[in-house]
């Protein structure tokens, strides 16, 4: 083996992998050597991989503690340890402090710790030895300081998390749900302005338990580009910590009721805002200018009429920008900076642009621009404070429901957002994540956000990762994480390579888990991990073990030509017929979705056309079988696909959890994305012809909801 493979396979990088076909794909020298470089160990030639795998060597034999230490369940707390030219008489003194102010503290003899190991680096002799701090801490983060006498004491993160995550207590003895599922920009509200918003959110909500479910599912939140709004995907956003203002009901705030400006300015827009509420898909552009507009008014109104004052209102938004903190900070930073520079020159809305003083977000320059700048940075703070309490106020209206709010996390970020500036030393930039190829992308998929860095997010203490977790889980019931094996790996594509060219590379699973268990209890937060596609070995069986639910598709559940049965679904999971990214059920069964891939050139000839059709009709019949199997059928009329049989078989599930999307429950027939397209779809857009009342009292809905409310009523 070379020098570089054995660097690559020591700081895990994939040397190899098998696609989603089977076949097996060599990684390039070069994709190789690029990895070793983002992690800190730059591989030019052979004798630079040997260098780099002393250097790494050296590194894991003479760190005295790791960053992170985890423990999960009642199991006791062991610390890690190593030392160079070690003395089984020398003391080393230890300090362990809980998130709550305890602390504990005590001393060891080097030689009366439990032996690990022994190697040789650099010609001096290592050891590793195990320091056992406590039979059991109670579910925190802690901080443990150790050192030897006279020697610097070194610091690391403790996360004592429970064996398993969070379940609702109607779940965890038994019970079984359903939810609502929708993309909260398509609703349609009375008074609405062209987006469904966080008042449309809490009217749904507030209506789900009268229809039977337990929860009701929307897509990412997330933070997006204000100045570049046509960039609508919820999965590429500039930030997943903060939220996107255009979900503000801009009429509920209450800084708005007080203005007389805003007020008189949005009689003056009723013909632009009616006009946008009617249109069919979402005007991103339009939307945009209109709520902006209004929002600087208030927020302008919200400076004198109470920052100035220092009066209630204002003191909760500062109790709100501490809480926030540094990052809330660093965001609002950002996004004055990214409209200053982006304004005058379009290139500069990419940081990596920016002048060099303001690259980097602790460097002096930005400091003396947020103070310079101060009303343009507390603008953008005041609209996260808004959106915060909207949501909050959204997510009260399910709280009486067995689950409430389902939120949905992203995997990634976008390279020119503000989390990959405000965290750039933690993110891969010069790659990007992807999936190798499979059925429903042949060339693989290239999601063009860069991935963390799991040496440097580890170092961090995971900072980035445990803030964006809390930020997600903070009003919800339950999260959807995106893509949850990026828990474990995730594909890495060289920048302006071929997909098939990537490689996976590892992550710090079980200390990445145990933040995720330890988070999903301090918010009382189910945790449902998106496990599609490829998957490595044991995952599944890993993340069951953690009570993280799965996310089961009805239309991906088979083995061979057959469907799986309802008793054959997992108990810990979620059951869904579709997702955002697949066709609705009208649409699966009417083969759209094949007709718009041949269209936009995805199908490269008539015969791959012909075989996805016919796979589509065998696809079709299997489910007609799985359905006879159980003796379903017959309460579906006309030539469309058996609706309320498909989702009556899907209740029967074993899973705790099922899914009705509303596009099923209306019949919509058009998929709200299309993978592998950009402008050619309306991706991301699409909004419906009808109100949430007009939808939710439609024949159509009703008879599905009737049919989930009979296999699943709702649990005690």
């Amino acid at each position: 083996m070379t020098a570089l493979a054995r660097l690559a396979e020591a700081l895990g990088i994939g040397r190899d992998y098998h696609d989603a076909f089977g076949r097996h794909r060599e990684v390039p020298p070069e994709t190789l050597r690029a990895a070793c470089a983002t992690l800190g160990f730059p591989a030019r030639d052979e004798a630079a991989a040997e260098r780099a795998l002393a250097e790494l060597h050296l590194a894991q034999w003479s760190e005295l503690v790791p960053p992170v230490i985890t423990a999960r369940g009642d199991v006791p707390i062991e610390v890690p340890l190593n030392a160079l030219h070690p003395r089984d008489d020398a003391v080393l003194a230890w300090e362990l402090r809980g998130d709550d102010g305890e602390v504990r503290a005590g001393e060891a003899r080097w030689g009366g710790l439990s032996f690990v190991g022994s190697a040789e680096v650099g010609g001096a002799p290592a050891e590793r030895r195990r320091l056992r701090l406590a039979d059991r801490l109670a579910p925190g983060y802690y901080q443990v300081d150790l050192g030897f006498a006279g020697a610097p004491r070194v610091g690391s993160l403790v996360i004592a998390a429970p064996a398993r995550a969070y379940e609702p207590p109607a779940l965890a003895r038994g019970g079984r749900a359903w939810a609502l599922a929708t993309q909260l920009y398509s609703l349609r509200a009375n008074g609405g302005w062209g987006i469904g918003d966080f008042a449309a959110l809490g009217e749904l909500l507030g209506h789900a338990g009268e229809c039977g479910a337990g929860a009701v599912g929307i897509n990412p939140l997330h933070a997006l580009f204000a100045d570049e709004p046509e960039r609508a995907s919820p999965y590429s956003p500039a930030s997943r910590q903060f939220l996107s203002p255009l979900y503000l009901a801009i009429t509920r705030m209450e800084d708005f009721a007080s203005c007389e400006a805003a007020r008189e300015r949005v009689l003056a827009l009723r013909g632009r805002i009616e006009a946008l509420d009617r249109a069919a898909l979402v005007d991103y552009a339009g939307v945009t200018a209109v709520k902006y507009e209004i929002l600087r008014l208030v927020y302008d109104h919200f400076r004198s009429r109470h920052l100035a004052k220092d009066d209630v209102r204002a003191r909760a938004f500062r109790a709100f920008q501490a809480e926030g903190g540094e990052m809330l900070r660093r965001f609002a930073t950002f996004e004055a900076l990214r409209a200053k520079l982006g304004a005058a020159d379009p290139a500069q809305r990419y940081w990596r642009h920016w002048p060099e003083d303001y690259r980097r977000p602790d460097g002096p320059a930005v400091a003396a621009f947020a103070r310079e700048h101060l009303v343009e940075v507390e603008y953008h703070e005041y609209l996260q404070w808004q959106a915060d309490r909207q949501l909050a106020g959204a997510a009260a209206r399910g709280a009486g429901l067995p689950v409430g709010l389902y939120c949905d996390l992203a995997v990634g970020i976008d390279s020119g957002g503000a989390d990959a500036w405000a965290n750039q030393d933690v993110v891969a930039i010069g790659f990007s994540v992807g999936a190798p190829p499979d059925p429903w992308a042949h060339a693989g998929q290239n999601w063009g956000f860069p991935p963390p860095n799991p040496r440097a997010l580890r170092q961090s203490r995971y900072a980035m990762f445990t803030e964006m977790l809390r930020a997600n889980m903070r009003h919800a019931g339950a999260l959807r994480i995106d893509h949850v094996l990026g828990l474990k790996r995730l594909f890495w594509i060289p920048e302006g390579r071929p997909t098939q060219e990537g490689t996976y590379v590892a992550y710090p699973f079980e200390e990445m888990l145990a933040a995720v268990i330890l988070e999903s209890h301090r918010n009382r937060c189910l945790v449902i991990g998106e496990d599609l596609g490829t998957l490595p070995p044991g995952l599944r069986e890993e993340l069951v073990a953690a009570n993280i639910y799965s996310y089961r598709l009805l239309i991906f559940e088979r083995e061979g030509e057959r469907f799986r049965r309802p008793e054959e679904y997992p108990e810990a999971a979620l059951a869904a017929v579709s997702t955002h990214d697949l066709p609705t059920l009208a649409g699966f069964w009417a083969a759209t979705d094949i007709r718009l891939r041949e269209r936009f050139g995805s199908i490269p000839s008539p015969e791959e056309r012909d075989r996805a059709h016919a796979e589509r009709a065998g696809d079709r019949a299997a489910l007609n079988r799985a359905l006879a199997g159980e003796a379903l059928g017959g309460e579906d009329a006309g030539e469309g696909p058996p609706r309320l049989a498909l989702h009556r078989f899907l209740a029967r599930s074993r899973a705790r959890l099922a899914v009705v999307q509303l596009d099923d429950a209306i019949e919509e027939a058009d998929q709200i994305n299309l993978p592998g397209t950009d402008r050619e779809h309306p991706n991301w857009r699409r909004r419906y012809v009808m109100t949430i009342a007009e939808m939710l009292a439609d024949p159509r809905a009703q008879a599905l909801f009737a049919v989930m409310r009979q296999e699943r009523p709702a649990p005690a």
